[in-house]
Order: C-alpha cells, then structure tokens, then sequence
C-alpha cells in the first residue's frame, strides 16, 4: 500500500461515513503486509461484547475492555488451564501476543500513560482508582458508571495483552509492559479462575444482565487494579509514537476528488513525504509481536 492510497482510503471515510469501525480492515491490511505476522493471527474482535461466554472468548475480553483487533499464536486456545482450585500455570494465556485500540480518524488520543512508571492510587471517598502522573496530576481510571475511562480501557489492555498498538489512523503509538519480575501474569491468571466463579450470565436484555454487566465493570478494577494497588506494584510501560501523518492528511483533505488530487499532487512532490512513509512502516515491521512479554521468551518464529 502507498501513502497516496492510505491517505486516499482516510479521506474517503472521513468524508462518507466518518466512523472508527471503518478503520479496522484498512489496519489489518497494514498489519498483515508491514508487520511481523505473517505467522500469527489478527483478529477482529470489537464486537466481543456481544457474545461474552464461558469460553476461550474470556482472553479476549482480558480485565474488562475488548480490544478492536487481537494478536494471537495460531494455536489460541490450545493449551491447559487449571481446574478451580488447582494450581499450576495457564498455557493459554502464552498465545495471546497483543492487540490494537483504534480511535476515529483525527481524534484525540491520550497521553497519560506515555510517561513509563506508574503507581496505581485509590480514592476511598469516591471510590475511584487512578495514576498519579506528577505531584499534582491524577488520571481516573473508572467513570461513574462503574465502567473504565479511556485512560482505564486503554491500561486494562496493556496490562492484559501485554503490548497494545493505538492509533486513529494518523498518529500510531505502541505501548509494551515490562513486567520483568511476573508480577501481572499471577493477576492474569486469578482473574480468570475468579471469573469462572462467578457462575452463568443472564439472559441477555434483562434487569439481570444489565445489573451483572454494570457489577462486573466495577468488580474487575477491583480484580486487577486493586490488586496492582494492594500489592503496591510499580508498572513499567514503554511507549513509542512509530508515527504521525496528521499534518499531510490535513493539507489534502478537501471537499472534492479534484481538489484532493491537486493538493496530493503538490505535496508528494515535496522532500521528506514518502520517507515518513517509509520510516512508518520500518517501525510498524520491527515491533516484535512474538515475543511474550509475561515470560520474556520468544515463543514463534515470525518469518
């Protein structure tokens, strides 16, 4: 794929529908033509909140949030998952290599989790758990709904997959955890023996459901971040913008084919474009997507 036919397919949605959903194939493409998975698969799971079930589907949800597209071994769900009360490890989870948050085209995207360190806080009063970003700067995790904020959502998933590539088709951004000393894999895996405890789903559109989706929200900040908080965790989160088109997409986004097709046309020209291109899809390539980051091992040849 060249630039002008990325930066084409960005300005036919942006002007004909203007949804995120729009975004997804278009990634995919990229992800299966530049990046490292060829051996891998790519999935797109945002509707997974549709068919939540007591299946393998549970490690796709991961604490509380699907991702738009999931990153997975080919042999996910293979593997051995202890019986309740057992111990031992969750091979499953060892398929499971990251995963994509996408946002519409243009839209802000956060930047309190670019900052590498952090503490997960509690606010007992109101219930709310939070980072600290400096002395006087604190990011909420929850909403008043019980569910995650945008900063909670996108957290949840670093935390689950391991590596999470953000984007809204413009600036890309990769986060990868470190979690050089295993400390969230344990959570991981309580969480999905907890979570088998809960018992059966209610039927779907009932005062029932709506109650168990509202306490379910509340109850995994409850399994993950306040275990994070209990146990006093600093996590670690490399982040990295592999790159930001916004501002050639902003020269030729205009009303009309023709006039799209004269801006491109002073712009390709222009020292530098391509290579932003070029660079882009060099980052998007060297991010390691095989390599586990709860068992620091590379567990798939990618080529």
């Amino acid at each position: 794929m060249t630039l002008e036919q990325y930066m084409r397919e960005l300005w036919l949605m942006d002007k004909q529908y203007g949804q995120e959903i729009e975004l997804y194939p278009l990634i995919n493409m990229l992800l299966r033509e530049y990046a490292k998975t060829e051996e891998l698969s790519i999935r797109d799971v945002h509707n997974g909140r549709k068919t939540v079930k007591r299946d393998h589907r549970k490690y796709i949800d991961g604490f509380g949030s699907f991702p738009d597209l999931a990153i997975f071994d080919e042999n996910f769900p293979e593997g051995q998952e202890p019986k309740n009360g057992e111990e031992g490890e969750n091979t499953i989870l060892k398929n499971i290599y990251g995963c994509v948050e996408v946002k519409p085209i243009g839209s802000k995207l956060i930047e309190c989790l670019d900052h590498n360190t952090m503490k997960i806080g509690y606010k007992e009063e109101e219930e709310d758990y939070y980072v600290q970003i400096d002395t006087k700067k604190r990011i909420l995790l929850n909403g008043s709904n019980g569910g995650a904020t945008l900063a909670g959502q996108l957290l949840g998933e670093i935390l689950w997959y391991g590596k999470v590539l953000y984007t809204n088709g413009l600036i890309w951004k990769y986060y990868e955890l470190k979690d050089t000393e295993n400390k969230i894999n344990p959570i991981r895996e309580s969480w999905i023996r907890t979570d088998e405890e809960r018992g059966a789903i209610p039927k779907k559109g009932t005062e029932e459901d709506k109650k168990w989706k509202v306490e379910r929200k509340t109850w995994i900040f409850k399994q993950c971040f306040e275990q994070c908080k209990k146990n006093n965790l600093e996590i670690t989160i490399t982040s990295e913008e592999i790159g930001n088109l916004t501002d050639i997409y902003q020269k030729i986004k205009k009303e009309n084919k023709e006039k799209f097709e004269q801006e491109w046309k002073a712009l390709k020209d222009k020292k530098g474009v391509e290579q932003r291109w070029n660079d882009f899809k060099e980052k998007l390539k060297n991010i390691e997507w095989n390599e586990d980051v709860f068992t620091n091992a590379e567990t798939k040849n990618p080529n």
